[in-house]
């Protein structure tokens, strides 16, 4: 499985969060991958990519009959930072990066980050002074509302945004349950397909 141990991390696909947060064994495979590691990669490919960043920040791009209105882009604006705060905010606390998790492999070999990374969700945002400040490294998507701004919320919100957290959790356990059964019985499929092989 991509997100379990013995996995193969494409080049050029995770973002640097992403890749502070898994461990390499000597040929650049995952290794000590539990359960919380594999769903965060599973979380931040499902909710950050595809959620967030297609279907609530770009949704006129990936949705034909969507269109954009000034009106829909200012509400969009506001629900996809709050979700993304409150999903990295959650990985943040959960899941740990690992310091130098990469140095023991030679720089031919490293599992390098996506250049196009991390995404610009709204161009307007990019000057905001909070924006100027953050870490790229620990960010997927820039240019949303900062947290900052938002701290009003987040304070007012504090039961139902831990709520929601649970859910995401509730949700990553059924995605990587699935995940993980589908490539369970794939494997066992090859498996048995070698071994029939070795006796024709």
């Amino acid at each position: 499985m991509l997100c379990g141990n013995k996995g193969i991390p494409p080049q050029n696909f995770f973002s640097e969060f992403e890749l502070a947060r898994m461990q390499f064994s000597n040929v650049a495979t995952l290794k000590n991958m539990p359960s919380l590691r594999s769903k965060f990669i599973i979380g931040t490919f499902f909710l950050i990519r595809i959620i967030i960043y297609m279907l609530l920040i770009k949704p006129w791009e990936n949705v034909k009959k969507i269109k954009k209105t000034t009106f829909l882009n200012k509400n969009l604006k506001s629900i996809s930072s709050v979700f993304y705060h409150i999903v990295m905010d959650h990985f943040r606390l959960t899941v740990l990066p690992i310091p130098n998790n990469q140095s023991f492999l030679p720089p031919e070999n490293r599992v390098r980050p996506c250049k196009n990374l991390p995404f610009v969700g709204y161009e307007e945002e990019l000057n905001n002074e909070q924006e100027k400040k953050i870490n790229l490294k620990e960010e997927i998507i820039i240019g949303l509302y900062s947290r900052k701004k938002l701290l009003e919320f987040f304070n007012e919100n504090k039961t139902e945004i831990e709520k929601l957290q649970n859910k995401i959790d509730e949700w990553l356990d059924i995605m990587f349950n699935m995940t993980d059964k589908i490539y369970n019985e794939e494997r066992k499929k090859d498996n048995h397909k070698q071994k029939s092989e070795l006796f024709e």
